[in-house]
């Protein structure tokens, strides 16, 4: 990212709620309002282009060190929103209790210091954050000493030296849970190297942890694991469903980050994809899909829409690999208004993804002209190295729909479209089979079809199916489409 692209990136990251709360801010600091055209300006442009924001603004005399005022509206916006995050998050309250803690001590208010100190203590021992905790504590001691000094308050420093020992047991605790989550691969496949046999045998998994609430997450998240290495679906779906049933009894903890939530549904949705449990996805997704109002998250935010790409993502494929292709395109409807209505925050790799879902879901219900615009959404847009597996089958999807729509002239110089394409990716011999396919059916006389279908049939399918050949077959199936045109 260059360094004069910051600005952009950071506007562009804004949620709906943290724009309005920004214009308010500035409105209410009787800021310059140049500040607010240049925002207002910058965040209209879909890539950064500084030359047009200087001929936009050439009349005005903050153009002449606009690097100046870009550095000022970032600061001013990174205000706004350490503003806006305490107002909404418990995280950012306990960081202005501590700020309140380290105003009132060095005005020597010390009962009022005391009272903050308690009320942020409660706060971060709810939010697991030992960090604080151990700051707050010695802080207490320091109000302790200068107001009262240490002769008559030992027992009450003694305790806090207590609550000192065990935050710092709960805070290493953590950081072991933290550590073996993020080696968990080898901790799988090497276990050795943790001085164990086995994973289940570890010291940490053989009972959950008690009063942290984070080591009891990372507690669950590893039996999941573990038993889904082993292919043990069952065990696994049953840590997944204990783990959402804790994490919902802490309904402000995901209102802070519903982080940990969504992946123990994200996973849970694999486990049932997995063991085709088909029928208990939609409710999941529909949970998922509810985070937003039932924990008053920011629906226009990034992690929201992420998390809303994902379930639509999930739910179209659902369809697609149960043959229910009508139900598919008619949830693509709903994405299409989706995807529209967040076009700048849907990362990349769900415009692609939900782009081909899309796409191929009304290629198989025979609505051609549809599945062709959501091909050319992709091709209007550089996905770059993104997904290249995806782009070939939608390179490839195209060939089969000009020729569906008997658009030969065109499906001529889309197959060599295609072949730059492949080759520049890595063109297999599947693809390239294809391609001389397309190409051959491309000029051919339609009674020399049935002749080209079988000759193409017999040269792809007719040995069994290798698993890059069904990796093929699960995006695209080409078998089918041409078993179809045979039976004609």
């Amino acid at each position: 990212m260059a360094k004069k692209d910051r600005l952009f990136h950071l506007i562009k990251s804004l949620s709906k709620g943290e724009k309005r709360y920004f214009k308010v801010f500035v409105s209410a600091s009787k800021e310059n309002k140049n500040y607010l055209l240049l925002f207002d300006a910058i965040d209209r442009q879909s890539e950064y282009d500084e030359e047009k924001i200087k001929r936009k603004f050439r009349k005005q005399s903050f153009v002449r060190q606009l690097h100046v005022t870009k550095n000022y509206l970032m600061k001013l916006i990174m205000r706004s929103l350490r503003n806006y995050n305490s107002i909404n998050s418990r995280e950012g309250t306990l960081k202005d209790l501590l700020k309140d803690v380290e105003i009132l001590f060095r005005k020597e208010l010390f009962e009022q210091c005391e009272d903050v100190i308690k009320k942020a203590c409660k706060l971060a021992r709810e939010l697991d954050n030992y960090p604080a905790l151990l700051e707050l504590l010695a802080r207490k001691r320091r109000v302790i000493l200068g107001r009262h000094g240490a002769g008559s308050q030992q027992s009450a420093l003694n305790e806090i030296s207590l609550l000192e020992k065990e935050a710092l047991e709960k805070l290493t605790m953590q950081s072991e849970y933290w550590h073996l989550t993020s080696n968990l691969f080898t901790a799988i496949h090497s276990p050795g190297d943790y001085g164990v046999e086995s994973l289940e045998d570890h010291p940490l998994l053989q009972s959950p942890p008690e009063g942290t609430l984070q080591s009891t997450i990372l507690y669950h998240f590893l039996w999941q694991a573990w038993h889904y290495a082993q292919n043990d679906l069952v065990a696994a779906k049953e840590r997944i469903v204990s783990l959402v049933n804790i994490l919902e009894s802490f309904p402000d903890r995901i209102r802070d980050n519903p982080g940990a939530y969504i992946t123990a549904l994200n996973n849970l949705v694999s486990v049932c994809l997995q063991g085709k449990q088909l029928g208990e996805i939609p409710a999941i997704l529909e949970k998922i899909r509810c985070i937003p109002d039932k924990y008053a998250q920011d629906a226009s935010s990034k992690i929201a829409v992420k998390m809303m790409a994902h379930t639509y993502n999930v739910e179209l494929e659902m369809y697609r690999d149960n043959g229910e292709y009508e139900k598919g395109a008619d949830l693509s409807r709903t994405v299409s208004a989706f995807l529209d209505d967040h076009k700048n925050v849907v990362q990349d790799v769900y415009h692609l993804l939900l782009s081909y879902q899309i796409a191929y879901l009304h290629f198989v219900t025979r609505d051609y002209e549809t599945s062709l615009y959501w091909l050319n959404e992709i091709f209007s847009r550089n996905f770059g190295d993104l997904r290249v597996d995806i782009q070939s089958y939608a390179h490839i999807l195209r060939l089969i729909i000009h020729f569906e729509l008997q658009n030969t002239i065109v499906l001529k110089y889309t197959v060599e479209s295609c072949r730059r394409f492949l080759k520049k990716k890595g063109l297999d011999e599947y693809q390239g089979n294809l391609l001389r396919f397309f190409s051959k059916i491309s000029l051919a006389l339609p009674e020399e079809y049935e002749r080209l279908y079988k000759d193409i049939y017999q040269k792809l399918f007719e040995q069994p199916a290798d698993a890059v050949m069904r990796s093929h077959l699960d995006y695209l199936d080409v078998k089918g489409w041409l078993e179809r045109k045979m039976t004609v």
